[in-house]
Parts: structure tokens; sequence; C-alpha cells
């Protein structure tokens, strides 16, 4: 993917950002109406939020609940 978490916003980040309760509620509600949930259960979440980080193909590890900082190091930790 190549992003890169920052709180610079003129770095790339592929993670989303939601300003409001109703544009994640809204984002969720039709989440549900999609085949999206296959592919939650073929990963195991049964959580919000629920990162995994896949390399190669390969789930390499999970953050359930995460924070900001915790989710960094993880994305770190993987990116080599």
């Amino acid at each position: 993917m190549g992003g890169k978490l920052s709180d610079n916003a003129s770095e790339t980040s592929h993670v989303l950002a939601f300003h409001s309760k109703v544009q994640w509620q809204s984002h969720f509600e039709a989440t549900k109406q999609t085949d999206k949930l296959s592919v939650a259960r073929e990963y195991a979440v049964d959580a919000m939020p629920t990162f995994i980080l896949i390399k190669n193909g390969k789930v390499v590890d999970k953050v359930v609940g995460a924070t900001k900082e915790e989710l960094r190091r993880k994305i770190e930790k993987h990116r080599t």
C-alpha cells in the first residue's frame, strides 16, 4: 500500500477518517448490506474497529479496538 500513518496531512495515509458519529454509522450500516460480511467472517472480525495487517498475502497481525499509537507500532513493525 505504501501509505504512512502521520499527523501531517500532506503525507499519504490509507486510514479512513470519520469525523462524526453519523458518518461512521452510515458507513457501518452500508457495510452490513454488502458481501463484506464474508470477509469479516474469514478474518474472524467480531468487534469494531478491527485492523487486519496482511503482508505478502498472509495475516501478520491483528489489532482490535486499537489506539492510534498501537496501530502505528504494529504497522511499523511489519513495514519491512
